[in-house]
């Protein structure tokens, strides 16, 4: 059996659940200020499989450092724990941990310096 083929991997997420989460979540960013966009697993399944992978078991929003990006975050939380997500602001990483039954999404900021883009 060929260790790449998709279905030699235990099924981790509820993707039934974190597809409508992760649509949900960036409009709560969006309607704070803050343009996220897919990355890590979550992206590299939309690029190439043009799903969310089932063998992963969250999916990462990430978004730049912004202009009063700290408060963005808190309201950015306040809104998500209100609409049932239990969500945490870790303000010394720079990322919001939001998970409920069946979704684990992560947002995370990032810096740019030069041509990188950087994280604590």
């Amino acid at each position: 059996m060929n260790i790449l083929d998709n279905n030699t991997f235990k099924v981790r997420s509820d993707v039934e659940k974190l597809a409508p989460a992760i649509l949900e979540i960036m409009e709560v960013t969006r309607d704070n200020g803050v343009d996220c966009w897919l990355n890590y697993g979550a992206l590299l399944g939309m690029v190439r499989e043009k799903r969310l992978l089932p063998w992963n078991n969250d999916a990462e929003l990430s978004c730049w450092n912004t202009y009063r990006i700290n408060e963005k975050f808190i309201s950015i939380t306040d809104k998500l724990n209100e609409l049932g997500y239990y969500a945490i602001y870790y303000s010394s990483i720079g990322s919001i941990g939001v998970k409920s039954k069946g979704v684990v999404v992560n947002i995370n900021i990032y810096w740019p310096e030069g041509s990188l883009a950087v994280r604590p």
